[in-house]
């Protein structure tokens, strides 16, 4: 296959960006679509290889995955093996384990699938994790494993239909992109059918590459116009965009037309130019290293990365990329390896694999550990793994009375459990995502006299006509438009983790539900870290620095609060602002972190442990008594202080 140097030019076009929206979200809000850039280069250089195999007859799947092995698999290990060995020496226990399970899901080719459970790729959670960038590597990977055969199916059945072939499967790929993104972002995010279509651009230029010399005409043009639309995708998005969705075809169109037509003109100067080659020769590698970089940086210094350790970690991942490429790819690029026969590279390439799932299991049943942690530093890390602790069921009844993402269905919400009034004392409505569900055992306990009814799902606002995946919409629609209108409650309460682009849905949401109820309040949203509080605060102590609760606080909480106040104000609603409680001002903006018994009062970035949602409830009594319960109730200040 020809050497084409602007196409290295586009991979640097694709790796800085990713690299500097990791850095820092601000320096390309839309760097992170640099992924989409590269699934496109992947789906022309993979199907250009496989099809000049097929004219030549010399299609060979073990020598395709030869190929892929000695490309990927020797930079991979050792980043793998750095991972594991800094994780050992740095990270907690609940960290090592999710970094060894993240590891062994990277080395069984599933990262994206792993992270599509996990966590949300822009949430702060994912953001800790070493290896979240292979989910990207994953789906390149199952695009590897399953295009060939079917590429070569398709060939050898309808020879001369395999470019309108493919280019269905592609429109049908982001048709379900669009309408999963809508829906439940995640797997549109994560998952190969919904990021197919990228690839299968690249596939589909590549073919009508193969077909002859694309259309000269106004040849300079098309390369300036995909320039212009990935640039316009780098500015124009950011983390809220709901992407991938139909915005990704600015990256993916742009990235075609800078293949077929940037190697012309002011693109071709600019993307074969010496410096964009050089680094796009050591893109694989600099995408490899980046993050782990930053993330075991963060680990030790904090969530905010100055502008001047953001330069200095641009040059340590370059020069990791430098020696990566020089000293781990090229040997086994070179002559003397591809000689060796596919069978001896694919046998050899799976006990590695073998021995790196083996080492990520070591490390994920913490027998690898460099460095005890003193008891007292685990007991508060430990809370991290809330989830799998009792008090989780019995606060959240997940499955029951929460949808979560593993049920993403409405039919999984236990009406006769959760929904069912009671008839002989008043019924309360909670309802909201699952920064309302942290709130309903408290509250049931708080006032046992009432019957708190529990309608939550995740990532579920309660507003009307707002965004949300199906289960969240099935579950917001049933009740606001069935169980309201066959059960009159007594109050109800919204909470949520309420996100500032639907502000202006409160406000007519308050105003319409005042018809279904006697009493109706709103609870504000609450502080959020960057990172699992328990971590952070273990961390802290482990370091034996004091915890510095402002310094990691997700911005804009407080900005928020005021506006949430503000319309529930004028909606004539009761509003409970948990800021006023857990971060008073007299605390000088340094929230509370542990409850009187010690434990966090929160077990990831933002939702309440069970005692630290009673701890919360009992202090917002007096405010929250009058709603339940339609009586004031006198705050005990004493009590209240104690307990702080």
């Amino acid at each position: 296959m020809r050497y084409q140097p602007h196409v290295d030019g586009l991979r640097t076009l694709a790796v800085v960006p990713v690299v500097l929206f990791h850095l820092h979200h601000a320096y390309v809000p839309g760097g992170y679509v640099g992924v989409d850039i590269f699934f496109v280069i992947s789906g022309y250089l993979i199907t250009s290889i496989l099809w000049r195999d097929m004219l030549a007859g010399e299609y060979s799947l073990l020598e395709f995955y030869k190929r892929r092995i000695l490309r990927i698999l020797p930079a991979l290990t050792v980043v793998l093996l750095a991972v594991v060995l800094l994780a050992s020496a740095v990270q907690l226990a609940h960290e090592r384990a999710a970094t060894g399970q993240s590891a062994l899901a990277a080395v069984l080719f599933v990262s994206n699938i792993f992270f599509w459970q996990d966590a949300g790729y822009f949430s702060a959670p994912a953001e800790t994790q070493p290896l979240l960038h292979t989910w990207s590597l994953a789906v390149e990977e199952q695009f590897y494993i399953l295009f060939p055969p079917l590429l070569y199916i398709v060939a050898r059945q309808y020879q001369h239909r395999v470019m309108a072939l493919i280019a269905a499967l592609s429109l049908l790929s982001l048709v379900f992109c669009v309408v999963m993104t809508l829906r439940h972002q995640p797997s549109a995010f994560y998952l190969l059918p919904f990021r197919a279509w990228e690839l299968g651009i690249g596939a589909l230029l590549a073919l009508a590459v193969a077909r002859g010399p694309l259309p000269s005409a106004a040849r300079r043009w098309p390369g300036l116009a995909g320039l212009a639309l990935i640039l316009a995708a780098f500015v124009l998005l950011d983390r809220t965009s709901g992407f991938p969705g139909w915005m990704a075809l600015l990256p993916c169109v742009g990235a075609a037309l800078l293949i077929g037509w940037g190697d012309r003109g002011v693109t071709g100067l600019l993307l074969a130019s010496a410096p964009m080659v050089w680094i796009g020769k050591l893109s694989y590698s600099l995408y490899l290293w980046h993050w782990p970089v930053i993330v075991f940086w963060k680990l030790q210094t904090g969530p905010e990365i100055t502008p001047l350790e953001a330069s200095a970690l641009f040059v340590v991942a370059l020069g990791l990329s430098w020696v990566s490429t020089r000293w781990v790819e090229a040997p086994f690029r070179a002559n003397g390896f591809r000689a060796i026969t596919p069978v001896r590279v694919v046998l050899s390439g799976s006990g590695v694999l073998v021995a790196l799932a083996a080492i990520s299991l070591l490390l994920e049943r913490d027998v690898l550990a460099l460095r005890p942690v003193p008891p007292a530093v685990a007991s508060l890390a430990d809370v991290a793994d809330y989830r799998a602790h009792p008090d989780y069921d019995r606060q959240f009844r997940k499955g029951t009375c929460m949808i979560g993402q593993s049920e993403a269905r409405f039919e999984a919400y236990d009406k006769a459990t959760c929904a069912t009034p009671a008839t002989d004392r008043p019924t309360v409505l909670l309802i909201g995502d699952s920064h309302a569900a942290h709130y309903w055992r408290a509250l049931q306990d708080a006032f046992p006299w009432v019957e708190v009814i529990q309608a939550t799902a995740s990532g579920c606002r309660p507003l009307r006509e707002a965004p949300g995946s199906r289960y969240c919409t099935d579950l917001r629609r049933w009740f606001f438009d069935n169980w309201l209108d066959e059960t009159r409650p007594a109050a109800i309460v919204l909470a949520a983790r309420w996100q500032e682009d639907e502000l202006d849905r409160v406000q007519p949401t308050l105003d319409w539900l005042k018809s279904k109820t006697d009493r109706l309040a709103v609870i504000g949203p609450i502080v959020e870290y960057e990172g699992a509080l328990p971590q952070l605060l273990a961390r802290a102590r482990w370091q034996e620095t004091g915890f510095d609760a402002a310094a990691h606080h997700t911005p804009g909480k407080a900005a928020l609060d005021a506006q949430m106040r503000h319309r529930t104000a004028a909606a004539g609603a009761t509003y409970l602002s948990v800021l006023d409680w857990l971060c008073r001002p007299e605390d000088a903006g340094d929230c509370q972190v542990l409850a009187a018994d010690g434990t966090p009062m929160q077990f990831d970035y933002g939702h309440l442990t069970l005692t630290g949602a009673h701890e919360l409830v009992w202090q917002m009594r007096a405010e929250l008594a009058p709603v339940m319960t339609g009586i004031a109730v006198q705050a005990d200040i004493s009590t209240e202080a104690d307990q702080r």
